[in-house]
């Protein structure tokens, strides 16, 4: 709830939401601030998520944000991350993740989430 509405507090006007358990708290959290301002849209597939939200940055200059869960969802969101930096249009990306000690060994939803996106992010936290 607190990461959502520090980016509200700086003008995050948007969000775009893809269902996912690990993402899920940030999803309530999102339902939670639309009756603060925060404009929601739910996407079923997260690269045409992504996409939605670029579109929405596109048209207005003001950042939208995508929240997914983790792993190969992430992935689907490297398209538009790519277009974002070429285009120079702010794109905000939040994913849930797996804890660090299921990484490697096969756990389902575990890649490197944060290398791959890297090249076309500003900031990774």
């Amino acid at each position: 709830m607190r990461l959502l509405q520090a980016l509200q507090a700086c003008g995050l006007r948007r969000l775009v939401l893809c269902p996912g358990s690990r993402s899920g708290p940030l999803a309530v959290a999102g339902g939670l601030l639309e009756r603060h301002g925060l404009e929601l849209f739910t996407g079923v597939d997260e690269r045409s998520a992504a996409f939605l939200a670029l579109g929405l940055g596109r048209a207005d200059g003001h950042a939208a944000a995508v929240v997914t869960t983790s792993g190969t969802a992430v992935a689907n969101l490297l398209p538009a991350a790519v277009e974002a930096d070429h285009g120079a249009i702010a794109l905000l990306l939040l994913s849930a993740d797996r804890p660090q000690r299921l990484k490697g060994i096969g756990a389902n939803q575990t890649v490197n989430q944060e290398r791959f996106l890297e090249p076309s992010a500003r900031l990774a936290l």
